[in-house]
């Protein structure tokens, strides 16, 4: 109870005292003004006399007994009155409380949500750039990549392509796996569980903070790899793409660092027919603010 009610209390309980103590006295007062006006000689035994007193006594007492009862009533409920707004108060007083006891719980679950996510992506990033060092390592200089992006149509790239799947094919299954990750399990502000894997989802707009990680991701490809994950996702028709690969691609914006030339011909100013022709294949989100894009305008091809 706070202090300013507690001297209250007890300034109430002294005035309630004080209230007894007058009425002890107005009671003796009344009994001793009759007594002494009419049995000061002898002590009479006639009823009337005594049932005279009994009504002066009721008339002279009950007035001022309620009226001190009713100063007491009053003192009282002035009290609980200021006891049950401090009760208000204090009530409220715990639920704001309570209110900011939710929202730093709710912070420490976001935060611990965005550590654990954190582990295993960065576990999954170092299992990513150890495929990739190797793949980045068999297409440095690789003939073999040359002829397939220097191809005359992308139709003639994907026979390549599929001759040497057996190379890239597990270092693109991580790739997906990890950018599948950091669409489903990436804390979301309004969302407790993970978002369900599906065409209509990736569709939707992403947050800077998920772009910040799938970044993170994609400043680790070379021009080549990059090369090779837009004719992964969509080699020959429309009904061959891997579609929900495709549009993490497009969700993600990894190919804006593509370019549509051979970076290591003597011709490189030239741009590729297959990297040109996916251009169709591809919404422009894939492809971000590319600067390359923009050369593609007035392109000169080979």
């Amino acid at each position: 109870m706070p202090e300013k009610t507690k001297n209250e209390e007890k300034t109430l309980n002294i005035i309630l005292v004080f209230i007894g103590i007058f009425s002890v006295f107005a009671i003796l007062g009344v009994l001793l003004f009759y007594f002494y006006h009419h049995f000061y000689q002898d002590i009479s035994t006639n009823n009337a006399d005594w049932g005279t007193f009994g009504d002066f006594l009721g008339g002279s007492l009950n007035p001022i007994l309620s009226f001190l009862g009713l100063m007491a009533l009053l003192l009282t409920i002035r009290l609980q009155l200021k006891e049950l707004k401090e009760t208000r108060d204090e009530l409220k007083r715990a639920a704001d409380a309570q209110a900011n006891s939710e929202v730093v719980l709710r912070k420490q679950i976001e935060t611990q949500g965005k550590q654990k996510f954190e582990n295993t992506f960065f576990a999954l990033l170092n299992q990513h750039n150890n495929t990739l060092l190797a793949l980045a390592g068999y297409l440095d200089g690789s003939k073999e990549f040359s002829n397939m992006i220097n191809s005359n149509d992308i139709y003639s790239a994907s026979i390549i392509f599929q001759e040497r799947n057996h190379i890239w094919e597990r270092y693109f299954r991580i790739l997906y796996q990890l950018l599948k990750f950091i669409f489903t399990n990436y804390p979301q502000p309004n969302e407790d569980d993970e978002r369900d894997f599906i065409i209509e989802n990736i569709t939707l707009d992403v947050s800077k903070d998920e772009k910040m990680y799938s970044n993170i991701v994609r400043s680790y490809l070379t021009y080549q790899v990059t090369q090779l994950l837009a004719l992964n996702c969509c080699i020959g028709n429309e009904e061959m793409c891997y579609m929900a690969y495709k549009k993490l691609v497009e969700r993600y914006s990894f190919l804006e660092h593509m370019p549509f030339h051979d970076t290591e011909s003597e011709y490189n100013n030239i741009f590729c027919k297959p990297l040109l022709e996916l251009l169709k294949y591809y919404d422009k989100q894939a492809f971000g603010k590319s600067i390359f894009l923009q050369k593609t305008s007035t392109p000169s091809t080979s």
